[in-house]
């Protein structure tokens, strides 16, 4: 049941989430612009600096 949910999620926050690059962002934001869609870009987490943290969030 996880798995049904998890590929769900991901389906809806592909609508939101540019990629997992900065260039797969810069070229969503592209595409976006030549809709007339206004976008920006956020790097989410580079506020933080302690790898501990990091590595255990991406596990």
């Amino acid at each position: 049941m996880a798995a049904i949910y998890e590929r769900l999620l991901t389906k809806i926050a592909k609508h939101w989430i540019a990629g997992n690059s900065l260039e797969d962002a810069i070229e969503a934001v592209k595409s976006a612009n030549k809709l007339g869609i206004h976008a920006i870009i956020n790097y989410l987490g580079e506020h933080i600096i302690d790898k501990s943290i990091i590595d255990h969030t991406v596990e």
